[in-house]
């Protein structure tokens, strides 16, 4: 993955929603399935490499980058 955008377009390919966080430059990225992460912006492209969006959707839920995991109930 080469920028911002296409890594957005790819992480909502995968059914995750993309919020960024207010004042700070991270985002909570979710999932349906009830998982969470905050990442830092400079870091998701880092994140997700390449692949499709099951791939990234895995990446992002087990990635060691990742700040935090809340798991919602």
């Amino acid at each position: 993955m080469s920028n911002l955008t296409e890594a957005f377009r790819v992480i909502k390919e995968a059914g995750c929603k993309l919020v960024p966080v207010p004042g700070t430059k991270w985002y909570e990225i979710s999932a349906p399935d009830g998982w969470a992460v905050l990442v830092k912006e400079k870091d998701i492209i880092g994140v997700l490499g390449s692949g499709g969006a099951e791939q990234v959707k895995e990446r992002l839920r087990k990635a060691d980058l990742v700040t935090a995991s809340v798991p919602y109930s």
